[in-house]
C-alpha cells in the first residue's frame, strides 16, 4: 500500500498537506497532537489515524469529538478505513485523501519534520485577535514594527530565490493590518495588506505552506496578490518566530512557473527561516548593548568631578 496524505480543501490553510507517516497519529486543536488544526469546530483531540496490524490499511477513528468526523459525508462512529480520493471532514474542515507518489517521498519526509516544530495554539491566547495583539507586542519589543528594509534580509531573499531558481524571494514581517517585506528580491512592492498574500497562510496557520499552482485554487484566486497582472503560480513559505514562539514572519519565494519543490529546497528554506530568527535576536542584543553603553556614558558624565 502506498502512503497516504491529507490535503486541506477549505479555510485559510487551504492546500496544506499532512503526511500520514507514523503508525499512530493524533489529530486535533491541541499542540500536543501530531497534526494540529487550529479551528473552533475541532476538538483538542479530535481523532486518531493508525495503520492496521498488517500495515495494509489506514484507519481513522473518532475520539468522541463534539462536532464529529466524517468520511465521504457520513459521520463515523466506529473505525473506518481510508482510501485515496476519500474526503475526510474534521469538524468543519475538509481534507482530500491522496496517495503519496514515489517522487513525493522525500518531500513527505521533510514536511513531517516541519510539522514537528513548535506551534502556537490560538486557544492559549483566547482568540485570533489576542494572538495578533501578542504578535504586535513581540514586534514592538524586537524593534521590527514599522522598521526599515534590512540589507542582510535582502540577501536572504536573494538566496531563497536562487535556491528555488525562482523569480522572487522575500522575508516578510506580519503587522496588524499589513505584510511588510523586510527583505525582498525582485518584488514589485514592499508592503501588502496582511491577508492579501499567501504569506498570511503561513503566519496564521503557524506552519510552512507551499502550492505548485496558485491559480488552480479558487480560494487563493481571491487574494489581491494574484490580481496584479503578474501571474505568479508557485509559492513556498516557511515561518520564523520571535522569542516567545509566536510566528512573526516568513521566508519565501514565488515564481511564474508551476512546480513541485524538492526536499533539499524545502529544508534550505526552513534553514533560512531559522537564520532570520537568529539574526533578529542578534540585532536585538546589539541594540540593548548600545543602549547600555549610552546609559553608562551618561552616568559617567553626571559623576565626572568638577575641574576648574
Amino acid at each position: 500500500m502506498n502512503p497516504l496524505r491529507l490535503v486541506q480543501l477549505n479555510e485559510r490553510e487551504v492546500g496544506t498537506i499532512h503526511y500520514l507517516a507514523k503508525p499512530l497519529m493524533s489529530v486535533g486543536r491541541a499542540t500536543s497532537n501530531d497534526i494540529v488544526i487550529n479551528h473552533q469546530q475541532v476538538s483538542r483531540k479530535h481523532l486518531v489515524v493508525r495503520l492496521s496490524q498488517d500495515e495494509d490499511a489506514v484507519i481513522v477513528e473518532d475520539c468522541g469529538s463534539a462536532n464529529g468526523a466524517f468520511v465521504n459525508g457520513e459521520r463515523i462512529s466506529t473505525p473506518v478505513c481510508l482510501a485515496a480520493s476519500d474526503t475526510l471532514t474534521i469538524g468543519d474542515i475538509d481534507f482530500m485523501v491522496e496517495e503519496v507518489s514515489p517522487q513525493d517521498e522525500a518531500i513527505r519526509d521533510s514536511w513531517v519534520q516541519y510539522e514537528t516544530r513548535g506551534t502556537i495554539d490560538v486557544e492559549e491566547y483566547g482568540n485570533e485577535d489576542a494572538l495578533v495583539e501578542a504578535r504586535i507586542a513581540e514586534l514592538d519589543a524586537l524593534g521590527l514594527r514599522n522598521s526599515m528594509p534590512d540589507e542582510a534580509m535582502d540577501q536572504v531573499a536573494q538566496i531563497a530565490a536562487t535556491l528555488f531558481s525562482a523569480d522572487c524571494g522575500f522575508v516578510s514581517i506580519a503587522g496588524d493590518d499589513d505584510i511588510f517585506y523586510k527583505g525582498a528580491h525582485n518584488l514589485p512592492q514592499r508592503e501588502w495588506a496582511r491577508r492579501s498574500t499567501p504569506c498570511s497562510l503561513v503566519v496564521e496557520g503557524h506552519a510552512p505552506f507551499w502550492i505548485g499552482e496558485m491559480f488552480a485554487d479558487q480560494k487563493l484566486l481571491a487574494l489581491p496578490f494574484l490580481k496584479t497582472g503578474i501571474e505568479r503560480h508557485f509559492y513556498a513559505g516557511a515561518p520564523f518566530r520571535g522569542p516567545s514562539g509566536i510566528v512573526i514572519g516568513t521566508v519565501g519565494v514565488t515564481d511564474f512557473d508551476e512546480r513541485t519543490p524538492k526536499e533539499p529546497q524545502l529544508q534550505a528554506l526552513d534553514n533560512l527561516a531559522q537564520f532570520v530568527e537568529r539574526h533578529i535576536l542578534l540585532q536585538l542584543e546589539k541594540r540593548r548593548a548600545n543602549e547600555l553603553h549610552l546609559r553608562l556614558l551618561a552616568f559617567e558624565g553626571q559623576n565626572t568631578p568638577f575641574r576648574s
